[in-house]
């Protein structure tokens, strides 16, 4: 599988993971809503509920006190709307009077003025009555909760004891099993809402919703509304998400293989790239294509080009700088072993010279003038060598290189005379302070000022410029001559030991690696311009304090 698809599957993968969460995340806060909603909707109906009964309550609860205080009490009483039975008890809890076939214990009773609990069968209740001169039971059809239970519809709502018992209910099949679920939380809901979520096994789970009435015994009315409802609505919301989720799905894929294509394709190119300079092909070039572009990508690509080039400057410097160690190492012993037989050759040269006399002018005199004469030149070959091959330390003292380059020029201004040049010099006026060996700057800045005058041998303009200035922190020394100048491959060996442009027997080719060696000791840089027939100049940089 390559990186393209495996790129363009993480981003799908990474796009549907983002909106599976944001999904998750938005499905809980529209559940704890919609729960919320509920909760709300079932507490309003269970309070008008409530107000609702204690009002039928309290006015059915004045009707039988005003019965009361008139004859044939019970006679009465049964004539009252939705009222098929009724019970007098005294307050001794004696039956005085009754219209049911079949007699009854007196129901329990509580502190409170009335009370309502179960009847033998759904469709009815039972309804007590407290009063100081007696207690009155009223059985009641259950058309009696009228408005109360029409209030109710929508929800599964519950009259119940506090036994869970159910009195009344708002659906018109049997009610589940709650009893031993509402015995527990029967206690926790006196005289407050309460909602918890409770499951049985008809119905499931399901929102529930307690609010007690202010009567003894105990009387709850429950409201109700099934999870699966809620389900029913996440479910329907699920779907559409899943939908979108696809369609989000295969956008993701088609962005990432577009996406993959411009961006990991041309990365791939920089892995191959730098693959090839792992092997040593440092000329491997970036794709054009890459290194016009103007993101990031682009930037990338420039950037790596920019590198391999430096990491190609710096390869050859490396091979140079071994390449002067090495030369350096063998100049500097093969220096040694030449001085001493150089000066005993020059010495007995001048010594057989003496013994035949300065008049003789047959061939061994003029041999001997030769060899004397070659002797010298050797040796200056050798002082050479050993300049080259020294080891210098870094330099401490303190000079001013535009004072001290003015002064060096000054010595060589009779030396450009006698030799037709034209010397022309613009010299920074203020100090130039750097940390230098004078006598190697002064070494230096000669070498390169005879190498131009030699460079212009035979040139129709012989002008030679000098210029120095202030560049940042460094000052910045240029030479520059009207010579032959030179092609890129002599430009490229300039610095090397032995490399020279000169012709046989006049230069020994050390002159410029010496001067490299210095510029490189003063922690500088040197550089060289030119093209054959357009002269040459020679960049120094040496930094200041």
């Amino acid at each position: 599988m390559g990186l393209s698809v495996k790129f363009s599957i993480l981003l799908a993968v990474t796009v549907l993971v983002t909106l599976l969460s944001t999904s998750a995340l938005q499905s809980r806060r529209f559940l704890a809503e919609l729960e919320n909603q509920i909760e709300d909707t079932q507490s309003i109906k269970a309070l008008s509920a409530r107000d609702l009964l204690i009002g039928r309550a309290d006015l059915l609860h004045r009707q039988v006190e005003l019965l009361l205080t008139g004859k044939n009490f019970v006679e009465a009483a049964i004539r009252l709307p939705h009222v098929f039975a009724v019970a007098l008890w005294d307050t001794k809890g004696v039956l005085r009077s009754t219209t049911r076939k079949h007699g009854e214990g007196l129901p329990p009773v509580g502190r409170t003025a009335w009370s309502i609990v179960p009847f033998r069968d759904s469709r009815s209740l039972r309804w007590v009555g407290r009063y100081p001169s007696a207690t009155v039971v009223l059985d009641l059809r259950r058309e009696w909760l009228g408005s109360i239970l029409e209030s109710l519809r929508g929800t599964a709502s519950f009259l119940i004891d506090g036994e869970g018992r159910i009195i009344a209910s708002s659906e018109t099949t049997d009610p589940p099993p709650l009893a031993s679920t509402l015995r527990a939380v029967a206690s926790e809901s006196r005289e407050q809402l309460l909602t918890k979520r409770l499951g049985d096994t008809v119905a499931g789970e399901a929102l529930s919703t307690f609010l007690s009435l202010p009567t003894e015994p105990a009387l709850i009315i429950l409201t109700r509304t099934a999870t699966r409802s809620i389900r029913d609505v996440l479910t329907q919301t699920a779907l559409r998400f899943a939908w979108f989720a696809a369609a989000a799905l295969a956008v993701a894929i088609a962005v990432g293989v577009v996406f993959s294509r411009s961006l990991v394709s041309p990365l791939l190119g920089l892995v191959r790239q730098t693959q090839s300079i792992g092997r040593g092909q440092l000329q491997a070039a970036v794709d054009p294509a890459l290194t016009t572009r103007q993101d990031e990508v682009g930037f990338l690509g420039r950037s790596f080009q920019s590198m391999t080039q430096e990491l190609v400057r710096a390869l050859s410097d490396l091979r140079r700088s071994e390449t002067l160690a090495a030369m350096g190492k063998f100049s500097a012993a093969v220096a040694h072993g030449l001085k001493n037989p150089i000066h005993s050759i020059h010495s007995n040269a001048e010594a057989l010279e003496g013994e035949i006399g300065t008049q003789s002018s047959g061939p061994v005199q003029r041999t001997l003038v030769s060899i004397r004469e070659e002797a010298m030149r050797a040796d200056r070959i050798v002082n050479d060598l050993m300049r080259f091959a020294r080891k210098e330390k870094a330099p401490s003292a303190t000079i001013d290189l535009a004072d001290h380059l003015r002064r060096t020029i000054e010595h060589q201004a009779g030396y450009l005379k006698q030799r037709g040049i034209s010397l022309h010099t613009r010299i920074s006026d203020v100090p130039l302070t750097g940390l230098a060996d004078a006598d190697r700057i002064y070494e230096l800045v000669v070498n390169l000022i005879q190498n131009a005058a030699d460079a212009m041998d035979g040139a129709s303009v012989k002008r030679l410029e000098v210029e120095c200035s202030r560049h940042d922190s460094r000052a910045v020394l240029v030479i520059r001559d009207t010579g032959s100048g030179m092609g890129p491959e002599a430009r490229e060996h300039l610095f090397e030991p032995f490399f020279t442009t000169k012709a046989a027997g006049k230069g020994t080719g050390l002159g410029l690696a010496v001067c490299h060696g210095i510029v490189m000791n003063h922690g500088g840089q040197i550089k060289v311009e030119s093209e054959i027939g357009q002269g040459t100049a020679f960049t120094i940089e040496l930094p200041l304090v």
